[in-house]
């Protein structure tokens, strides 16, 4: 998941990657994951959690749901971009989080994380929340 997140490339500003094709959004998401300070753990984690929260709650139709609802926690992460004024304070512009780019992405984190994040591991986090512990 490190390597997914160091071979993501150059970061675009939220304004600047609106207009891109969706590999490369799905790439400027992860590089800017990758600047934000955010790991390959993290990655890891809101899959199992999507993937576990599906287990419990019921399969919806198809895998696409899941991988996209994967890619709007990733794409929340570390999505917009602050631009700091002392004259008009604080502007922020956030990216659209919809779109096949969260198809791209969520395939991208779910082909990786899906080899931890398998049906024992899920299993494992969901008798974990039933008794309320941290590990």
């Amino acid at each position: 998941m490190d390597a997914l997140l160091q071979g993501s490339g150059l970061t675009a500003t939220a304004k600047a990657s609106r207009w891109k094709v969706p590999e490369e959004k799905a790439r400027i998401v992860l590089a800017r994951l990758r600047e934000a300070g955010k790991t390959g753990g993290r990655l890891l984690l809101i899959t199992l959690t999507i993937k576990a929260t599906q287990k419990a709650i019921g399969p919806r139709a198809n895998m696409e749901f899941q991988r996209v609802q994967i890619a709007k926690m990733a794409h929340r992460l570390a999505s917009g971009t602050h631009i700091r004024s002392t004259i008009y304070g604080t502007q922020s512009k956030y990216p659209r989080a919809e779109g096949n780019f969260m198809r791209i992405l969520g395939n991208l984190i779910e082909d990786i994380a899906g080899i931890v994040a398998d049906s024992d591991a899920v299993d494992e986090v969901l008798e974990l929340a039933g008794t309320g512990r941290r590990t």
